[in-house]
Parts: structure tokens; C-alpha cells; sequence
């Protein structure tokens, strides 16, 4: 009954074992082929001859008669009294190695799993391997994305090209259908949106006729209080107004009556001498009103 280690090692040898037989039988195919001869024999050398089982192993996958081999030399007298007939007969391999002619180049028993490997980049492949694939995916993404957005890109700005050629060709102003042409017919539209628009602020604003209508209604009435008005002027903004009222009227009632249409209710006193006529009483304001047609 098997043991769990010999079951283990039995696994672990099965399949080296099954390699070494395949390429065994390929080279006594390939030595008869040759030498025309016929192999009916093979022994076995070294530490692989002491494995248990090897020989008949090894026959029933060669289908030839296979043992460890027993060296028996009537010319070679051995002295030793130690001597061992396993570890001799790999002496014996190895010297006629030696002296043997390499046929193939030597076997590299360092691939496969046996390789020689760096553990730190293996280490980090382990570690940062998906990251890296994930990188790699969004970077192919993007990569893509800028190709597509780019192609699109210029597919639209020829379309564009080809629709201002079409509509410059039926615009009678323009002799010829180049970009120059339409840039400067573009060019002139802007600017003659741009003066119509001003021409329409223009035309919102109030003249000095208005703004001396908006004062007379904000005057009290002259049956309440007798003015006389001797300079009125309207600069832009600024309105100033100088005047006479009657001896027995206070002039704040005039300053009151122009706050209701001042910009911020300011009506500033001018620092300007009015002269004086007997019975009367002087005046002089200055404030700022909109031209704006909304504004009064």
C-alpha cells in the first residue's frame, strides 16, 4: 500500500520521466536510421539507475530491454575494497564523455521552469500588473477618441468650407468665392450690425427739448410760485438752471420740484452770483438727469 509520500514523488517524477523516455526513443529511432543497427539493449548510469521501478519503467515506454547498468570489465582491475558499481559506472560515463566527440551542443538544463528569472520585476508584474493593463486600456481609449474627435473635426471645417463657398457664390457682392472674400464680407456685416446698433441708441436718447419739457412739469405751477428762468442749459448729462423767484418764496421749493427728476435726487447749489433785482430772490442749481428715453 502507498504511502501519501511515495504517491507524491511517484506524481512529481511521472512526468520528467515521460519526457526522458519520448526523446530516448526518438534518438535510438534516429541512431538505426543512421548506422543501420538494431538497438535491443539500453543500460542505465548514474542516480537515475538507482531509482526503484526505472528499469521496467523504462522498457515497457522504449519497448527495448532496459536495466542499470552493472559495469564488468575483464581488462580493468579494481583495488578499492569501497568500490561501488552505481557510482563507477557514472565514472565511467563521464569519461567516456570526455573523450568522446560532442555530436549536438551541450544540454541548457536552465529553462523551463529552471530559467533563470528576476524576482523583482516578476514581483512587480504581480503587483502592478493590472494597473498597468488598465493604464494601457484607457490610454488606447483616449488615443482613439482623439483620432475619431480629430477626423470629425476636420470633416466638419470642410463641410463649413463648402457651405460658405455655396452661399458666397450666390452673394452678388462678392466677385469671388475665397476665403479672403468671405472673411472680409463677414467683416463688413459685423460692422454694419455694429453702426445699427448704435444708431438705435441713438435714436433712444432724448434731446435737450425733452429734458426742458421734464423740468416745466416738474415745476410747480406758476399761479403757486413766480419764476423767472434767465439761462437754462442741458450739456449731456448736466443741466444747470439760474433764475429769480419773488421776494415772499423760499427757492428750496424749486431745488424740491427739479429733485423729482435728478439722477439720485441730487441737485447741487452753483457757487455762481446771480445779480440781484430788487423784490426778488436769486437761484442757481446744477444736476445730472439720463438722456435715456426710459429715464424721464
Amino acid at each position: 500500500m502507498r504511502t501519501t509520500e511515495a504517491q507524491a514523488t511517484s506524481d512529481t517524477l511521472a512526468r520528467p520521466l515521460t519526457d526522458l523516455g519520448r526523446k530516448l526513443k526518438l534518438a535510438l529511432m534516429e541512431i538505426e536510421t543512421e548506422l543501420h543497427v538494431n538497438v535491443n539493449k539500453c543500460s542505465l548510469t548514474g542516480g537515475v539507475a538507482q531509482l526503484k521501478n526505472i528499469g521496467p519503467y523504462l522498457t515497457q515506454f522504449l519497448e527495448i530491454a532496459t536495466n542499470p547498468l552493472v559495469p564488468q570489465l575483464p581488462s580493468i582491475t579494481i583495488q578499492s575494497s569501497n568500490y561501488n558499481t552505481f557510482t563507477g559506472g557514472v565514472a565511467l560515463g563521464l569519461a567516456i564523455e570526455g573523450i568522446k566527440k560532442p555530436r549536438n551542443p551541450a544540454t541548457n538544463f536552465l529553462k523551463g521552469d529552471f530559467a533563470p528569472s528576476n524576482q523583482g520585476f516578476e514581483n512587480f508584474k504581480l503587483q502592478w500588473g493590472k494597473t498597468i493593463q488598465v493604464g494601457m486600456a484607457v490610454f488606447a481609449i483616449l488615443f482613439l477618441h482623439s483620432c475619431v474627435k480629430s477626423s470629425v473635426s476636420e470633416d466638419i471645417y470642410y463641410q463649413a468650407q463648402d457651405n460658405l463657398r455655396n452661399l458666397a457664390k450666390k452673394e452678388k457682392s462678392i466677385k469671388r468665392a475665397s476665403s479672403r472674400a468671405i472673411n472680409s464680407y463677414i467683416r463688413e456685416k459685423k460692422q454694419l450690425k455694429a453702426k445699427v446698433k448704435d444708431l438705435e441708441k441713438i435714436n433712444e436718447i432724448n434731446s435737450a427739448m425733452d429734458v426742458v419739457t421734464s423740468i416745466s412739469k416738474a415745476m410747480p405751477s406758476s399761479r403757486n410760485v413766480k419764476m423767472d428762468v434767465i439761462r437754462l442749459q442741458v450739456k449731456d448729462e448736466d443741466v444747470q438752471i439760474l433764475g429769480y423767484v419773488d421776494q415772499n418764496e423760499d427757492p428750496l421749493i424749486i431745488k424740491k420740484a427739479l429733485e423729482t427728476i435728478a439722477e439720485k435726487k441730487n441737485v447741487r447749489t452753483l457757487n455762481i452770483k446771480v445779480q440781484s433785482k430788487p423784490g426778488k430772490k436769486a437761484f442757481a442749481y446744477s444736476f445730472k438727469t439720463t438722456r435715456q428715453e426710459k429715464g424721464l
